[in-house]
């Protein structure tokens, strides 16, 4: 199952974090801001992209002229949709994942 590969995975890292001195002597909570703190400037940075590309997409579709054109600015604006639905997904699992990591013990979930 995908959560299991990803709490796996998750616990991997978190041994890592602990051999090479990652974690403070009162849990892993410095761990824990670290991984926060890059996994929201990923998933914001994907999601402007995604905002960036849907406007331009628009401008698009809103200057055609020819059949081609409106129909590959229809489908940049779908893919664009499906890449902010995809970012949202991606942001609500990972603060699932911290929130349950962070019952575990040493964490600061929210």
């Amino acid at each position: 199952m995908i959560s299991d590969k990803i709490i796996t995975a998750f616990t991997k890292a978190m041994f890592f974090a602990q051999t090479y001195g990652l974690q403070d002597s009162g849990g892993n909570e410095q761990l824990y801001k670290i991984l926060q703190a890059v996994f929201g400037t990923l998933s914001g940075l994907a999601t402007l992209v995604c905002a960036i590309a849907a406007v331009r997409a628009g401008m698009k579709l809103a200057h055609a002229s020819d059949d081609q054109t409106h129909a590959e600015a229809k489908r940049q604006i779908i893919n664009c949709v499906i890449g902010l639905c995809i970012c949202a997904v991606a942001l609500i699992a990972s603060q699932a994942i911290f929130a349950t990591a962070s019952s575990w013990g040493g964490g600061s979930g929210q």
